[in-house]
């Protein structure tokens, strides 16, 4: 029987959200003096479909729209991936582009992914049990250039290989997953037990890294911010 996480989906994004309010985004500015201030995106419903979450102005007058994706039905199993959504069925049963593509989230300018600890597992998302959030600050272009470089995927193509990785993981004898070059990386996935039917490209975090800008590690006592070297290895910011 097929299901639906999107009333649950939407009460864990309030909770990571006020979380990354309170631990985050209030401490950003004494890290990075360029920010100006940081608003959230409560009331514009438009907005909010289009992909933005919350607004970073900077001093210099230019603003970066932030999307917060988080694997919260994930947290505490140290998931090594993220999901990129390609598509999903909808309530019309009609097939609608997921956020990665698709033009209506024309607005985002940078993801931030998300994977959370609680102190008390298993239980709901909640704002005083979530003990830490480990996230990925990627550009959204970037992140679409590395997957136009290395698997031809892009805002052209990416219809086309839908239909085919759905052809191939409809005829898939040894497993549901198609990797989308060789036998290792991202991999195309669909949820088949979720109502909505995703299509998406499941992404392992080294790959993730590799067009990551910072690195967090939020937790309540503390901020870790991290970005690479000129030898591209991850260094902790004073």
């Amino acid at each position: 029987m097929s299901e639906s996480y999107f009333d649950s989906d939407l009460l864990d994004e309030k909770e990571i959200g006020r979380f990354l309010d309170v631990y985050l985004y209030k401490r950003l500015p004494k890290h990075f003096k360029a920010i100006h201030s940081l608003q959230r995106n409560h009331c514009d419903k438009n907005n909010q479909f289009k992909g933005v979450d919350l607004t970073v102005q900077y001093k210099n007058g230019n603003a970066v729209n932030i999307d917060e994706k988080a694997a919260n039905k994930y947290f505490d199993k140290n998931l090594p991936t993220f999901v990129l959504e390609v598509s999903f069925i909808n309530n019309s049963n009609v097939t609608k582009d997921g956020w990665l593509f698709g033009n209506q989230y024309s607005k985002t300018d940078t993801y931030l992914f998300c994977w959370g600890k609680t102190h008390k597992s298993n239980s709901q998302i909640y704002f005083n049990n979530i003990k830490e959030i480990e996230a990925f600050s990627i550009n959204k272009q970037n992140l679409k250039s590395f997957l136009n470089k290395y698997y031809k995927l892009n805002n052209t193509s990416y219809i086309q290989k839908s239909v085919e990785a759905l052809e191939a993981l409809t005829n898939n004898k040894f497993g549901d997953k198609v990797y989308l070059k060789g036998n290792k990386g991202p991999y195309w996935k669909v949820s088949s037990q979720l109502n909505e039917r995703p299509l998406n490209i499941v992404c392992p975090k080294y790959i993730l890294e590799e067009v990551t800008d910072y690195k967090f590690i939020i937790k309540e006592d503390c901020l870790d911010i991290y970005t690479k070297a000129l030898n591209n290895k991850w260094v902790k910011c004073i």
